[in-house]
């Protein structure tokens, strides 16, 4: 029994024994759907794990049975051949009709959502795998430019109130979610920060208000929302952003590292084999730090203090006031200055307070820290850069002419230090939601396997 469910459904991809690789042809579409319905869950838990499990009766829930069918001749975690795409591209492209994925964007300015059709995700995603190399300008500015068809475009609901009642709260804001929960053809997909192990969706910190973590084992995202627990996928920001910069589904390009520009500074990586670096393990958060920090809060002093050197009188006066203005819950933070203060949101208005074209001097600033220090720890790790938020979004055109040779697509050398870095195109809008709604495909719908072990 267990190796006839092997094939026909996506999600229980993650079954790697050789007991799972074989269809016995008699088992049809129909007969294998009932019998996935009367197979206990207690089962389906030993044979795959409870993820798998559920994910598995979602995909007959929602019809996604005709999504597996064209992906039976091939294993999910096989690799891109030279003759065409990998199976999860394949299952990208055949999604029911009927699928529809409520996303979230969960971080310090409170909670985004958005919804769109599995169908409309799929026309984002790449056909192809990444190829290495490939820096065509006139890709690269079709994808930069490459939109998505929502069904109700991103809005801001903001933070919840208190420290407690967060899914009270968030049906309030979002009537519709009642008819959505109940709907099985609807994933939840949640891009949050906090520390999130993307295994069993327990959050050890939770930044959208109305819920405190409290003592022994955290709560699920999909508890402190209010979500169907086996309809709903949660990522941390920082890969939810890597995912949104590759558009498309494991494997990703290969030693890729993704910086998310917000209020902070977030971070994302692919290894050798294009997997994300899971920043819950304790060898991935190891893998991901800057000289021992999380890359957020690694000390960076910047050459922002270069910039009063360049400015009228005016506004070096009001550029040091905003010096002063606290950051994060420091007083006088430029004191002892990190990479989400000089590189996020408040470094970025410290330019604008001095130049009419802020863009320049802060990408300027962002090739010296990716030169002097990133590049210098991080060497034999990345190949490749991308840049993904809210300040990307509406200063790319500017950055770009800073960071990125035109004629090679590579990073841009500072003095006499020199990588060469491809440069790959930033994240779509709303990267944080596009990611979170690849992750939920990509779990929910075709099984794919997305962290490194």
């Amino acid at each position: 029994l267990a190796s006839g469910l092997r094939r026909p459904f996506p999600a229980m991809h993650r079954c790697t024994s050789a007991a799972f690789r074989t269809t016995p042809a008699l088992l049809t579409r129909r007969t294998v759907s009932i019998l996935a319905w009367a197979v206990p869950a207690s089962l389906l838990r030993v044979v795959c794990g409870p993820t798998t499990a559920a994910a598995h009766r979602v995909a007959v829930a929602t019809g996604a049975v005709e999504a597996a069918d064209a992906m039976g001749k091939k294993s999910r975690t096989a690799a891109a051949s030279e003759s065409g795409p990998t199976s999860a591209m394949v299952c990208a492209r055949d999604i029911p009709p009927k699928l529809r994925l409520r996303v979230f964007d969960i971080g310090g300015q409170g909670t985004k959502t958005a919804l769109l059709t599995g169908k409309a995700l799929s026309r984002l995603l790449k056909d192809q795998p990444h190829e290495e190399g490939d820096t065509d300008p006139g890709r690269c500015e079709e994808e930069r430019q490459a939109k998505v068809d929502w069904i109700q475009a991103p809005r801001k609901l903001g933070p919840a109130p208190g420290d407690s009642g967060y899914a009270q709260w968030l049906r309030s804001r979002l009537p519709e979610l009642k008819d959505e929960f109940r709907d099985p053809s609807t994933f939840f997909g949640v891009s949050t920060a906090g520390r999130l192990d993307p295994s069993t969706g327990r959050i050890a910190s939770w930044y959208g208000g109305g819920h405190e973590p409290g003592r022994g084992q955290p709560a699920t995202v999909a508890e402190i929302m209010g979500l169907p627990p086996n309809r709903t996928f949660a990522v941390h920001d920082g890969s939810a952003h890597l995912l949104a910069c590759a558009r498309q589904l494991p494997p990703l390009p290969p030693k890729l590292a993704v910086f998310s520009l917000g209020t902070g500074v977030g971070f994302g990586m692919t290894d050798s084999s294009g997997l994300v670096i899971d920043r819950s393990s304790r060898q991935g958060a190891k893998t991901m730090e800057l000289r021992g920090v999380m890359m957020s809060g690694a000390p960076y002093q910047g050459v922002w203090e270069e910039w009063f050197d360049s400015v009228p009188r005016d506004a070096s006066k009001r550029m040091n006031q905003l010096l002063e203005e606290e950051f994060a819950g420091q007083r006088r933070p430029w004191r002892s200055p990190w990479v989400s203060l000089v590189l996020g949101s408040r470094g970025f208005e410290l330019a604008s307070v001095g130049f009419d074209n802020p863009a320049d001097p802060f990408a300027q600033q962002w090739l010296h820290f990716l030169h002097n220090d990133f590049l210098p720890d991080f060497g034999a790790k990345v190949d490749a850069v991308s840049f993904a938020g809210g300040i990307v979004e509406h200063n790319w055109d500017g950055m770009r002419d800073v960071l990125v040779d035109p004629s090679s697509g590579v990073l841009r050398p500072l003095g006499q230090t020199s990588r060469a870095v491809t440069v790959l195109p930033p994240a779509p809008e709303a990267s944080g939601l596009v990611g979170a709604a690849i992750y939920a495909l990509g779990t929910g719908l075709c099984g794919c396997r997305f962290f490194a072990r």
